[in-house]
């Protein structure tokens, strides 16, 4: 993914958390080899389609740069510590869909809707 490669792969368990059908990649079912033999044929008549899909590819495995993975954790680990830190004692509730919006984000935009940016007022603080 990372070397903008036009992708080509049978919809398998796994695959479907990274691969999204013409966005980074032309996914066809599983056991089906006339239909990975004309998607493979597809993306080798359609210079657009490749370029594209490879394209796509690259901007997706920005999710899985190990640099932007531990920039999260860092983030989740100091919303955690700082959280705990502001109750005193207990274990502090959660509002999943807005205290770690950060984790979902697109790649490279840590930062852009990053748990500083989420988190209540004063809950981070160094």
């Amino acid at each position: 993914m990372a070397m903008a490669k036009p992708i080509v792969s049978t919809d398998v368990d796994g695959l479907r958390d990274v691969l999204k059908h013409d966005v980074n990649s032309v996914v066809v079912p599983p056991r089906d080899p006339k239909a990975l033999v004309g998607a493979i044929a597809k993306v080798l008549d359609d210079s657009s389609l490749a370029s594209r899909i490879s394209e796509g590819a690259r901007e997706s495995s920005r999710r899985f740069d190990i640099q932007t993975f531990v920039d999260k954790m860092s983030e989740l680990y100091e919303i955690l510590v700082n959280r705990y830190r502001e109750l005193g004692s207990g274990r502090p509730q959660w509002d999943y869909a807005r205290d770690f919006t950060f984790l979902d984000n697109d790649p490279g935009k840590l930062g852009n809707g990053s748990a500083r940016e989420n988190a209540p007022a004063g809950a981070l603080t160094r």
